[in-house]
């Protein structure tokens, strides 16, 4: 599978990023979010996936939010903003 945009700057960082996850009703994580360290949540810093789950709570698929240009995965998302974001 190719790599996403800025996904082999990120593999190599020397630093460890910051995490974020959000949990659905059932206590799956619903979204994640990876970003340089001490960004804000408010800042347009992250990569974020939605996962979706059936109904045994087995994990069934992840996307990625779609940056506003171009197809992959980039850096450029507002984790904040994560349930009104697009997925692909």
């Amino acid at each position: 599978m190719p790599k996403r945009k800025n996904e082999l700057e990120a593999m190599i960082r020397s630093e460890p990023f910051a995490y974020r996850a959000a949990y659905d009703s059932s206590n799956n994580v619903q979204y994640e979010g990876w970003a340089v360290p001490g960004s804000a949540t408010s800042a347009a810093n992250w990569v974020i996936a939605r996962h979706t789950y059936d109904s045994s709570n087995n994990l069934t698929a992840t996307e990625w939010a779609t940056p506003s240009s171009g197809p992959a995965a980039n850096f450029d998302q507002i984790w904040d903003n994560r349930t009104s974001l697009t997925y692909i």
